[in-house]
């Protein structure tokens, strides 16, 4: 029988989204935002490249 793997609870965290500015926002809020939604994608990526990394090491014998 095979069991199912479950990815470790650290891992299979969601990444935060910043907040939306509201409509109508001047530059600073928007620059904030995009600069906290890139700091949130770059966070992502490092958490699926660990959950890459962990199937690897669950597949060598």
């Amino acid at each position: 029988m095979i069991e199912k793997e479950t990815v470790p609870e650290h891992l299979a965290r969601d990444c935060p989204l910043p907040e939306i500015p509201a409509e109508g926002s001047s530059n600073d809020p928007l620059t904030e935002y995009m600069v906290r939604m890139e700091t949130a994608l770059k966070d992502c990526n490092i958490d699926k490249k660990s959950i890459r990394q962990w199937q690897n090491q669950q597949q060598t014998p």
